[in-house]
């Protein structure tokens, strides 16, 4: 568009676009694209009176109360300044309306942007602008509230701020099977105060724990007759509970097979994509999933986009995604469930982790965990494409373990789970903590778990550590994982000149 004499050429008047376009010089994202694209918009927007499609440049200090919820990469916030909504003559700027609006904060996905935004116009969002996290430099779509599934406003995820049962994990589980009840609330789950129950009796030990009768205030109906089942602590791996997480992580990889043998790749797997009902998993969230036959010098041309702790060395190395950087995905998602734990929850995520994952850094168990399980992790996260097994092999092998329950491997399986149990009962962590409501643990204030940009340079060749298979124990022997610590602490002081200054 053309503008003489401040009129707008298409208009021959002063239109909206015009009062956009005078204010460019005003605001920057830091990113030509981002720019580029919100100023198109703006100088579509020939309209005299109220904005109907522009964005804006949103600073991030404009919003408060942001909150992760489950699903990986999206928050919700306030809007301090609410939506723009038109010219005012007198003071020469925009009204603006629904001041601190509740609104959805979407990470997105640079390589795919006008993808992207063109799935949430298609979509029931209407969408606001873009931010940045000046944290994570993460950018995220600024969206209504409006849930992209049964074009209405979900009531749940409103709530999400107001409640915490005190253990994330709880939490996640019972927001994700919130975010799911788009029709029927009932399918629901919701974290209850103790206090709302009364006339608790004890009844009998179950294999998941005691159970007891409580008469349930707030019920469906009530004063209503509820039963109480109490959750052993999830650190103690009994059987039963194992064979529970086994369940779960078949679901993954048969949704993981399905997309290799329709030779896809998801190209960013992580736990938060992982979406739980009561009943089922899913892989979900598959913007960056492509044919595995795509251009084999996109991976050098583009930037690298994930979550640090799940990406593969090879693919943090800038070389070309296969379906093995998803199965090295999986090996992580595989020890995050086992454990319970997020990845390198502990240290910061930042180029220094790079490093020491190209160098053979891996999680390491706080449990004792059987060795059939380590084994098949431990062949997930080689750091030869080549050594990691296919998706079909993780099935076949998790299968085996839920299902054949009198094959001599899965007799042996059970025998260590148990030994495992009794061992882990006896044993004390002063990192992990347990409460009655299971594991409690500090996370690194630098761990970062949402999907943003990763431009490394000059990472090393990838490699295992030298006793990878030897060491049986565990994922990587605490020896190795304290002298790459070392070596990594030599690297960043041989970086610094005499003056205190990187060279």
């Amino acid at each position: 568009m053309m503008v003489l004499y401040d009129k707008c050429k298409k208009c021959d008047n002063i239109c909206n676009a015009i009062h956009f376009q005078q204010n460019f010089d005003n605001w920057t994202s830091s990113n030509d694209d981002i720019d580029k694209y919100i100023q198109n918009t703006q100088l579509l927007e020939h309209t005299y009176n109220r904005v109907i499609n522009a964005l804006e440049w949103i600073p991030y200090d404009r919003f408060y109360d942001t909150k992760y919820i489950a699903k990986i990469g999206i928050y919700k916030a306030y809007w301090i300044d609410g939506r723009i909504d038109k010219w005012d003559i007198v003071n020469q700027n925009w009204e603006r309306y629904n001041q601190n609006m509740f609104v959805t904060l979407k990470s997105i996905n640079l390589n795919n942007i006008k993808l992207e935004v063109i799935n949430k116009i298609n979509g029931n969002y209407e969408f606001y602008g873009i931010t940045q996290d000046p944290k994570t430099k993460n950018y995220m779509m600024v969206l209504s509230d409006e849930c992209e599934k049964c074009d209405g406003i979900c009531k749940f995820h409103k709530k999400f701020i107001n409640w915490t049962s005190g253990n994330s994990n709880i939490d996640k589980f019972i927001q994700g099977t919130q975010l799911l009840a788009h029709y029927d609330a009932g399918e629901a789950l919701e974290w209850i105060p103790y206090d709302r129950f009364y006339d608790i009796k004890y009844i009998a030990k179950g294999g998941y724990g005691k159970v007891y009768k409580a008469i349930w205030i707030d019920g469906k109906y009530q004063n209503m007759l509820v039963a109480l089942k109490s959750l052993n602590n999830s650190r103690n791996i009994t059987l039963e509970f194992m064979n529970e997480l086994f369940n779960h992580l078949l679901e993954i990889s048969r949704g993981l097979d399905c997309i290799h043998k329709n030779e896809f790749i998801h190209r960013d797997l992580h736990s938060g994509n992982i979406l739980i009902s009561i009943f089922n998993m899913w892989i979900a969230d598959m913007g960056l999933c492509k044919p595995a036959d795509c251009n084999p010098l996109e991976s050098a041309k583009n930037n690298i986009y994930g979550v640090l702790s799940y990406v593969a060395p090879e693919i943090l190395r800038r070389q070309n995604y296969t379906k093995s950087s998803d199965i090295y995905s999986f090996g992580i998602i595989m020890y995050e469930i086992i454990s319970g734990l997020p990845p390198y929850h502990d240290i910061s995520h930042d180029e220094n982790l790079a490093i020491k994952i190209c160098k053979g850094f891996r999680p390491r168990f706080n449990i004792k965990v059987p060795q059939p399980i380590i084994y098949l992790i431990k062949r997930c996260l080689d750091a030869d494409p080549l050594n990691r097994p296919k998706a079909e092999e993780i099935y076949d092998i998790l299968h085996k373990w839920l299902y054949k329950r009198s094959d001599s491997q899965t007799v042996e399986l059970q025998k260590q789970i148990k030994k495992a149990e009794e061992i882990n009962k006896n044993s004390s962590n002063d990192i992990i903590s347990l409460t009655n409501l299971g594991l409690s643990y500090e996370t690194h204030s630098e761990a970062i778990y949402t999907s943003r940009l990763l431009n490394f340079n000059n990472l090393p060749e990838p490699k295992n550590s030298d006793d990878y298979y030897k060491q049986t124990d565990n994922i990587i022997s605490r020896e190795f994982s304290e002298s790459l610590q070392i070596d990594i602490s030599q690297l960043n002081i041989n970086n610094i000149n005499e003056n205190g200054k990187d060279i």
